[in-house]
């Protein structure tokens, strides 16, 4: 009887996050992902949201050349993969995905190059992800997928496009249970056991404050995975015996920030609420024209189901009427 349990419950989670996925992929929008090239100090792009496969995104040199996530079989994978242990934890469902995406991505950047090369040599600039699968990933592959295959699990995060020294580079920030955890797909930690002296890769998963967060969101201070962060994880682990080393890791913020939100906003949501009550275009503009100058003299709104549409208009993601 209780295999029989079992076996219902792996249904349940099958169809749960398969359905997840399919709203998320119904509900994407089309956008192109890049850095402006006219601006010289170019602004750090922080994606919140689902990247369809209809997006774009373009992070190489040769401004023209980008790629699509349009490979649904990496999700089928994870699906299938994440049904069979519904009761996952964040870092092991974080595990599933970094094992996903290196067994999809087995190369590194020469391969890389060589794929974008070949592509635009045939005319074809824009490309499928598919094209790298097997040959090689760097930063911004990883990432977006990554991202994806966390919001398909349930968890919110965003997509950071900043750099490391003078390299621009793509990893995630991931909120899971009141806490924040810096996610680098491509930059992983080492685990060593002592008694062998060998070292086996593992996701870096690094917990920071709010504040870090923030600071790093709005230009204040760069976002660092240092020593203290290794002694925290290493403390904080129940086999003694067993040690982590991090990546020693300085993410550089940028004087500007563009936030880019894929997903419906708590403003639109605000908005579409305020038609259905029967209010017209100008109603509605005087309301959004009222929170706009309430965030610029820093009033908070005494209504908690606001909180969120300030916060957004505060940050410059929701939509200004």
């Amino acid at each position: 009887m209780d295999y029989i349990k079992r076996i219902e419950e792996l249904e349940q989670q099958l169809e749960k996050t398969q359905k997840k996925f399919e709203e998320l992929e119904r509900n994407a929008k089309n956008i192109t992902l890049q850095q402006d090239v006219k601006q010289a100090v170019k602004p750090m792009i922080v994606c919140k949201g689902f990247i369809g496969k209809n997006a774009i995104i373009k992070p190489y040199s040769m401004q023209g050349v980008g790629f699509t996530l349009d490979d649904d079989s990496i999700y089928r994978l994870l699906v299938s993969e994440r049904s069979k242990n519904p009761s996952n934890s964040f870092a092991s469902d974080v595990s599933l995905i970094q094992n996903i995406l290196d067994k999809y991505f087995v190369g590194g950047t020469k391969e890389v190059v060589q794929v974008y090369m070949e592509e635009h040599n045939n005319g074809r600039d824009i490309h499928s992800i598919k094209k790298y699968r097997g040959r090689g990933g760097q930063c911004i592959q990883k990432s977006a997928l990554a991202s994806n295959m966390l919001q398909i699990l349930g968890y919110d995060c965003e997509m950071v496009w900043s750099n490391v020294g003078s390299e621009n580079h793509a990893f995630l920030i991931v909120h899971s249970e009141n806490k924040h955890f810096i996610y680098d797909p491509t930059n992983r930690s080492k685990m060593s056991y002592p008694l062998s002296g060998g070292y086996v890769k593992i996701p870096t998963l690094v917990e920071k404050s709010e504040k870090d967060i923030n600071d790093f969101y709005n230009g204040i201070s760069d976002l660092e995975i240092n020593e203290q962060d290794e002694k925290i994880k290493n403390q904080k682990q129940h086999d003694k015996s067993i040690n982590i080393v991090l990546p020693r890791m300085r993410y550089s913020c940028r004087q500007k920030t563009n936030y880019i939100n894929l997903s419906e906003s708590a403003l639109d949501k605000y908005i579409s609420s305020l038609r259905s009550r029967g209010l017209n275009d100008e109603e509605i503009n005087n309301l959004i024209n009222r929170i706009n100058e309430d965030v610029r003299l820093g009033v908070v709104p005494k209504v908690d189901s606001l909180l969120e549409v300030y916060e957004e208009v505060r940050n410059g993601s929701g939509m200004h009427m």
